[in-house]
């Protein structure tokens, strides 16, 4: 069940609603494939429902304001003496 909620919203926020939206969440959920890993009680379907949510919560992080440009000092590349 988290597998499909979490498809939806992300195939929703990258392709707005229509026909795309139903396309991409059929494409998704309905590949024999997983629709086996479904009736398949082994943790397959838990994974590819984290994997999902994932996707989803990288592509919203900027727009929640969790990814933000920090200070790199420290991180520069060593200078070579002269």
């Amino acid at each position: 069940m988290v597998y499909l909620v979490a498809t939806y919203l992300l195939c929703r926020r990258l392709f707005g609603d229509g026909l795309l939206l139903v396309l991409s969440v059929a494409m998704l959920t309905l590949n024999p494939e997983i629709m086996d890993f479904m009736a398949a009680a082994r943790g397959y379907m838990l994974g590819l429902a984290c994997l999902m949510l994932a996707s989803f919560i990288m592509y919203e992080s900027p727009s929640w304001g969790l990814l933000t440009q920090r200070s790199t000092r420290g991180l520069e590349a060593p200078q070579s003496p002269p």
